[in-house]
């Protein structure tokens, strides 16, 4: 079969099967949605459809308190979804902050880890960390 003929076949059984609940229960889009609870979920999301975003651990210059400041202001924005990335340090020296850069995978990485997972569970944000061997240690 063309490609094209597949497109067309398939775009239009889909509408087909979308619109047909309507024309054999002879309702309207909006009593249908009213009927089923899909207006209030609609209105009133749960907890899944929050907001996300992408949080950088940027060459290991992390706190705790740093961590707990960065999750409280997401919670207090409506975020409840964050995406992890961390990055390894490439200099170890302490910054203008004074911050001692935390390395991959050592002790006080984990423990930071620990913490943040911790303080994301006591603010109902969910965290997926994300994996990626060309940028990990």
């Amino acid at each position: 079969m063309e490609r094209r003929n597949f497109i067309k076949l398939t775009a239009v059984t889909g509408t087909i099967i979308v619109i047909n609940p309507f024309i054999i229960d002879g309702c309207s889009g909006q009593d249908f949605l009213k009927g089923s609870g899909l207006e209030k979920l609609f209105l009133n999301p749960g907890h899944d459809a929050g907001i996300s975003v992408v949080w950088h651990w940027t060459g290991g210059v992390v706190t705790k308190e740093g961590i707990t400041a960065d999750l409280e202001g997401m919670a207090l924005s409506g975020i409840n979804h964050v995406m992890w990335f961390t990055f390894q340090p490439g200099n170890t020296e302490i910054t203008a902050d004074g911050i001692k850069p935390v390395a991959q995978l050592t002790p006080e990485w984990w423990d930071m880890v620990t913490h943040m997972l911790n303080e994301a569970k006591r603010l109902g944000i969910t965290v997926a960390p994300h994996i990626n061997s060309s940028w990990g240690p």
